[in-house]
């Protein structure tokens, strides 16, 4: 019978183990711990040195992507961490004409504080203005705490990553190689701004479920959403990885990982990973996005 016990431990210590190895390795490429064994196996001999082909690391673009239009990237120099050295190219403020960030070898991109997606169209509009499309397997950080992404009224996001190339947005400790798993606030998160019906009316008086019924974003300025398009779309969100954010931009104000607001039923958002956001993962501020 103890014979049978110990190997009923062995054998759901295995289990353990081959769960645990699946959550991978630090770094930009994959959030979590190394393997956990129960009990702790006896130490190996340590073997004779033997030379060795270094790993293959990430190696810097010789320039930033041009894109068409007027928005273009900021040639930052580069940033160093484990998986390498990246071409550091820094978003545009805002982007006032549809624009495609592409996957390039060597390249990641960064937000150097607030990044408007297009300008706001206002709750009665029913246009749609400007799209970043972003590519699977692209990287974004923020580059400071007050770094954020907003997608405002009548535009739209695009990014859409697959189960192997998931877009990732992280923190710039992430990239570096200096976060564990007790950090978070390193940047602000991504914010949707739609024209769905709200009920938080910022204007006194204002019916609710109108075009009149709008709000401002807690802890930003000029980040307004709601309207009386409940089918309103902010674009696609899928298989989007949001890393260690959650910054305090005010006393008990901070934005999640995600934040839509006031986002439509037209909105496709499903595959998300929120990893150590300091708030909420996702919160939704009235609207009536469909997630999955």
């Amino acid at each position: 019978m103890a014979a049978f016990a110990r190997v009923r431990l062995v054998m759901l210590s295995s289990v353990a183990s081959s769960i645990l190895t699946a959550c991978g390795a630090d770094g930009v490429a994959s959030p979590g711990e190394g393997v956990i064994v129960i009990p702790a196996p006896t130490p190996a001999p340590t073997p004779t040195p033997t030379p060795s082909t270094p790993p293959t690391s990430v190696t810097p673009a010789a320039q930033c992507p041009t894109i068409p239009g007027n928005d273009q990237l900021s040639d930052l120099g580069t940033v160093t961490g484990p998986e390498g050295t990246w071409r550091n190219c820094g978003f545009p403020a805002r982007f006032n004409s549809s624009t495609a960030i592409p996957k390039v070898p060597g390249v990641i991109y960064s937000l150097p504080g607030r990044v408007d997606v297009g300008s706001d169209q206002g709750a009665a509009s029913n246009n749609h203005v400007v799209t970043l499309t972003i590519d699977p397997g692209v990287i974004v950080f923020g580059a400071t705490g007050v770094s954020y992404l907003v997608v405002n009224r009548g535009n739209r996001i695009d990014a859409v990553g697959t189960p192997t190339q998931p877009i990732i947005f992280t923190g710039r400790g992430n990239v570096v190689g200096t976060a564990t798993d007790d950090t978070s606030q390193l940047w602000g998160g991504i914010v949707l701004l739609g024209r769905a019906p709200v009920t938080d009316c910022l204007a006194p008086g204002a019916a609710e479920g109108t075009a009149a019924c709008e709000r401002d974003t807690e802890g930003t300025s000029n980040a307004l959403y709601g309207g009386a398009q409940p089918t309103d779309s902010s674009g696609r969100l899928s298989y989007v990885q949001i890393r260690y954010s959650g910054f305090v931009l005010s006393a008990d104000k901070e934005l999640q990982g995600l934040t839509p607001s006031g986002v439509g039923s037209g909105t496709q958002i499903d595959h998300i990973q929120i990893h150590n956001s300091s708030d909420d993962g996702v919160e939704v501020f009235g609207g009536s996005a469909n997630f999955k």
